[in-house]
C-alpha cells in the first residue's frame, strides 16, 4: 500500500483493515500473516501487509469457463456463511461483501477478505439495541422467557427474524450434510 497518508479516508481504512485482521482468526477468514515495519518509521509512507494465500477469487471464477458442481458451490456457500456468521458474533460488519472479496483455492476453501469498510459495533450506541432486539425475537421464537441461556450463535446480530435465521441454519445443516456425503472417489470438495 503506497502513499497511505495522502488521503484520510484511505489512510482510517488501512488502519481500520489491518487492526482488524490481527485480531480475527477464523478457517474462513484472511489471515494477516506479517506486517513490515518501515525502515524509517518517522518519514514512510508505504505499508506492506503480507496475507495468507489464495489461488482465486470468486469473481474470477464465476467470469471463466470453469463449471462447479453444485456440492461445491454448498461448500463454497457453507465456508462464506461461517466466515460472515463469524464476524457477526466478533460484533464486526464487513459491508463490503462481493465474489471479489471471496478468495477461494482449488479445494474449494473460503477466505474472506478486504475489511477496508468493515465496522466494529461494539464501540456504536445503538450496537447493544441492536443485540438486544435480535435475542428477544430468538427468544420469543423459542418461546421462553427472555433467558434461554442459547449460545449456539443462531442470531447473528444483524436484527433479522428469528425465521430467517432458522432457515439459514437448516440451509447449512442440508448443505454440509451433502459435501459430506460425496464418495471418496468423487473429488471431495
Amino acid at each position: 500500500m503506497e502513499n497511505i497518508f495522502d488521503d484520510e479516508t484511505d489512510c482510517k481504512r488501512i488502519l481500520r483493515e489491518v487492526t482488524l485482521m490481527r485480531k480475527l482468526k477464523h478457517p474462513f477468514v484472511v489471515e494477516l500473516v506479517e506486517l513490515l515495519y518501515p525502515e524509517n518509521p518517522a518519514s514512510f509512507d508505504t505499508l506492506y501487509v503480507v496475507m495468507e494465500y489464495a489461488e482465486s477469487d470468486l469473481k474470477k471464477i464465476i467470469k471463466s469457463n470453469i463449471n462447479l458442481e453444485m456440492q461445491h458451490t454448498q461448500h463454497i456457500i457453507y465456508n462464506l456463511l461461517c466466515a460472515v456468521k463469524y464476524l457477526h458474533e466478533s460484533n464486526v460488519l464487513h459491508r463490503d461483501l462481493k465474489p471479489a472479496n471471496v478468495l477461494i483455492n482449488e479445494d474449494c476453501t473460503v477466505k474472506l477478505c478486504d475489511y477496508g469498510l468493515a465496522r466494529s459495533i461494539s464501540g456504536i450506541d445503538s450496537a447493544a439495541m441492536i443485540l438486544s432486539n435480535a435475542d428477544k425475537e430468538k427468544d420469543e421464537g423459542a418461546g421462553g422467557d427472555g433467558d434461554s441461556g442459547d449460545t449456539s450463535g443462531n442470531s447473528l446480530g444483524t436484527g433479522g427474524s428469528s425465521d430467517a435465521n432458522q432457515a439459514l441454519e437448516d440451509f447449512s445443516t442440508n448443505a454440509l450434510a451433502q459435501v459430506n456425503q460425496s464418495s471418496p472417489g468423487e473429488g471431495r470438495a
